[in-house]
């Protein structure tokens, strides 16, 4: 928490930020404050401990990349490493800029005050946006150490590998069983991956087999409900089929009958013609009366 008021100011600023009386950051009249968490140490310290710091591990990346990388043996993982190194430098620098125009922002506020409700809001706008500020150069901070053990870190497996290598390059200073092996064992992932393949293929035949085999199944459901349904259909026009030819013998029956019927009638015309006296007789009589349309004559 810092305080101040000098001659000629009539405001106490409050300020919750880190503060160093060896080497302090000024704005204007009446406020002294550092752009740092901590209560040791403040910006500008702790700008030039990170050049430092970050200067020191270029320097020991380099010495590490000339001793264990020679020209005719490639590392992509050290490469990878100091490209992701150089990103972290220039995010850090875009911090720095970043915080330095914030201060000259802060500073020209100051300079063009005009109320203290607008001074108020400025400054608490300020205030957000170096938090901000702060909480970015934190991130920063936290990913150059984090990087710097894992630099630290990767050189030590370098070591490490390079003391194996240089042991197996003593105990086999021929690689060429070594290549016939690495060889082989290729040509084996390769066969294990076709094989691999072969088995993914049936599977996914296997799969649109079982498929269609269930759409069989549920298409043969499908024509046994409407096959149980044909046949009732089928019963009822067997009863209709036995209805109508049980009328369509009566029908010819009755043909039969008026066939009989007209072949009379044709022969009594017939001898009418003749000139020959037909006799009534109770037969004719009976036919007569018997025929539901009524006689012919």
């Amino acid at each position: 928490m810092v305080a101040a008021q000098r001659a000629g100011c009539q405001k106490i600023v409050k300020i919750q930020l880190g503060y160093c009386n060896e080497h302090c950051c000024k704005i204007d009249k009446c406020l002294n404050y550092c752009d740092v968490t901590t209560e040791r140490i403040c910006f500008e310290h702790s700008r030039e401990d990170q050049f430092r710091r970050i200067k020191d591990l270029e320097e020991s990346l380099r010495e590490k990349q000339c001793d264990y990388n020679p020209h005719d043996h490639h590392r992509p993982h050290f490469d990878d490493l100091q490209i992701r190194h150089d990103k972290l430098l220039r995010d850090y620098d875009d911090c720095l800029i970043r915080l330095n125009e914030s201060r000259d922002e802060v500073r020209i506020l100051r300079s063009t005050w005009i109320s203290g409700e607008e001074n108020r809001i400025w400054r608490q706008e300020i205030e957000d946006c170096n938090a901000r500020l702060l909480v970015d150069l934190e991130r920063e901070q936290k990913r150059t150490e984090h990087w710097e053990r894992k630099a630290i870190d990767l050189g030590r497996k370098i070591d490490d590998l390079e003391c194996l290598l240089a042991e197996e390059r003593l105990r086999h200073p021929k690689s060429d069983e070594y290549e016939r092996q690495i060889g082989d064992l290729v040509r084996k992932v390769e066969i294990l991956e076709e094989e691999l393949r072969i088995e993914r293929h049936n599977h996914h035949l296997n799969e649109g087999r079982q498929y269609e085999v269930e759409k069989l199944l549920c298409t043969i459901e499908e024509l046994e409900r409407k096959l149980k349904g044909d046949h009732y259909k089928i019963d009822e026009l067997i009863r209709k089929v036995d209805l109508l030819q049980s009328i369509l013998a009566g029908e010819k029956e009755k043909r039969e009958i008026l066939l009989e019927e007209i072949a009379k009638r044709d022969d009594c015309e017939r001898v009418r013609r003749d000139g020959r006296r037909i006799r009534r007789g109770s037969w004719e009589r009976r036919s007569r009366d018997s025929r539901p349309w009524g006689s012919v004559y």
